[in-house]
């Protein structure tokens, strides 16, 4: 590979460790020692609305810059190769984000990461978060081939919301601990 090209995908990888590192010490505040990992994670919008976003973008945008390359790439027939690549990129790039993200809790002294309900609920629901973020970042791998490649970022960033409000907040963190529930907060005056 180019040298140059190293040097883009070695500033790729930094900036989505940075995103992490700098997500969660924004919201290492949320993390006390009435909560756990779930709180800033799951619970918190600011994870799921801007910076979740904020990695569809840049993923969007590594693939619609090789995507003018495509009829290049087409005549080389490597099209396949091409799309492994970014496959296995966008996991690079997933992976080195949520490990900054939870090591940096970690490094902060948040070691208890499961405190407030079932561990294996809140691993399964932590593991199901992680998993939907890396599915719809391979998603965007559709915007190299559609006609309207906005579109594929625009219903990515509506589906992880959809999860987030409706799915996550509503269905999943209740079950996990009822203080999640916006009811039994009002009944036993709990306020988050």
């Amino acid at each position: 590979m180019p040298e140059k090209t190293d040097k883009i995908l070695k500033y790729s990888l930094l900036l989505m460790m940075a995103l992490g590192f700098l997500a969660s010490l924004f919201l290492a505040p949320d993390f006390t020692s009435k909560t756990d990992v779930i709180f800033p994670t799951c619970y918190s919008h600011f994870l799921s609305l801007y910076v979740q976003t904020g990695l569809y973008v840049l993923t969007y945008y590594e693939v619609i810059t090789i995507r003018h390359l495509s009829n290049e790439i087409a005549v080389r027939s490597q099209t396949k190769r091409i799309i492994v690549f970014l496959m296995r990129l966008i996991f690079c790039q997933w992976f080195l984000f949520w490990l900054s993200y939870l090591a940096t809790f970690y490094l902060l002294g948040h070691r208890i990461f499961f405190k407030m309900g079932n561990p294996v609920f809140c691993m399964n629901l932590l593991l199901g978060h992680l998993i939907l973020v890396l599915l719809l970042a391979w998603c965007l791998i559709l915007a190299y081939k559609v006609p309207y490649p906005y579109l594929v970022i625009i219903i990515v960033v509506i589906l992880t919301l959809i999860y987030h409000y409706y799915f996550e907040v509503k269905i999943l963190l209740p079950k996990y601990n009822p203080i999640f529930d916006p009811i039994y907060r009002a009944l036993h005056h709990i306020y988050l």
